[in-house]
């Protein structure tokens, strides 16, 4: 049985936000990299709620773009008879899926202004970027201890392997303690 158009409709909106969140979070967590470890900025929650918001709003703009190419098509594809040469050639057959994707596009576009608008899921998204941001600089920071920190043949401090071992003990407990995997 197939399932009703609204459902397909829904489906296709609940996938798009969750690729549109995903990638509003990449663009996020690169620039807190960047701000914060590139130019050695603070970290200020609220300089990346703009980001958000603004990444978002481009999200929106891009399927305002989609829609609208869409009911192009949808009009071109009223005058057009026969078989389609290819995917991208759209029939008068094919009028009534064009007009539900423009749909679902408008749908996700209004979707997308209003998780723009609504301060609290933008904030859950900038300290989800966080987290990310944290786990990526941490899982490098582990990398490279395991690259630069084998202990030299002859070593003047014979204590320093004993701190080594415990700065990484201690680095591993604050990650445990924050909830973040090791790498």
């Amino acid at each position: 049985m197939m399932r009703s158009a609204k459902r397909r409709a829904e489906q296709a909106i609940d996938e798009g936000m969750l690729l549109a969140e995903g990638a509003a979070r990449l663009e996020v967590r690169n620039r807190i990299e960047v701000e914060t470890i590139g130019r050695g900025r603070a970290y200020d929650p609220e300089e990346f709620r703009g980001d958000a918001v603004a990444v978002l709003g481009q999200l929106a703009e891009e399927q305002d773009r989609v829609a609208e190419r869409l009911r192009v098509e949808h009009r071109l594809a009223g005058g057009r008879e026969g078989t389609a040469y290819s995917e991208h050639d759209y029939r008068r057959g094919d009028r009534r899926n064009l007009k539900a994707r423009a749909k679902v596009a408008e749908l996700m576009a209004a979707e997308l202004r209003a998780y723009a608008a609504d301060d609290e899921r933008v904030g859950g998204l900038v300290e989800r970027a966080r987290q990310e941001a944290w786990r990526d600089v941490a899982g490098q920071i582990r990398k490279r201890m395991r690259i630069y920190a084998a202990p030299p043949e002859y070593d003047e401090d014979p204590d320093r392997g004993d701190r080594l071992t415990d700065l990484a003990a201690h680095l591993a407990a604050e990650l445990d303690a924050r909830g973040l995997p090791e790498y």
